[in-house]
């Protein structure tokens, strides 16, 4: 497999691990009628999605990027550790139940999206 499909695979896989985590509210049980689900019961779906995630991101780390992607990378792996540790926030916020905390943790996610985002649309080589 050539060096620059196999790096891109690496990126793909980990952009489909953050899109997991984002959806991950969708595996949990609904709750009853009338009852808001309890964000201790997601606090283990998001630890699951967010392992996937950081082993993902571990990968592409390790990746060397093809010639025009070197800028891209360089850039956005620290974006990635800002999701990492977002995801973090919503996890610790969901396992306390402290709703604040996800909020942010969920705005920290999209703030660091949004930027990695930018990078892409101004690196394209």
């Amino acid at each position: 497999m050539p060096a620059e499909t196999e790096y891109l695979e690496r990126w793909q896989a980990t952009v489909a691990a953050l899109i997991e985590f984002t959806f991950a509210e969708m595996e949990a049980p609904l709750p009853a009628e009338g009852e808001e689900l309890a964000l201790g019961e997601l606090a283990p779906l998001y630890q699951n999605k967010r392992d996937e995630f950081a082993a993902a991101l571990a990968t592409l780390q390790q990746a060397s990027p093809p010639p025009g992607f070197e800028e891209i990378h360089s850039q956005a792996l620290p974006l990635y550790e800002e999701m990492l540790a977002s995801m973090d926030m919503i996890i610790e916020g969901a396992s306390q139940n402290d709703k604040e905390s996800v909020l942010e943790g969920w705005a920290m996610l999209i703030d660091a999206t949004e930027k990695t985002k930018a990078v892409m649309e101004q690196g394209q080589p």
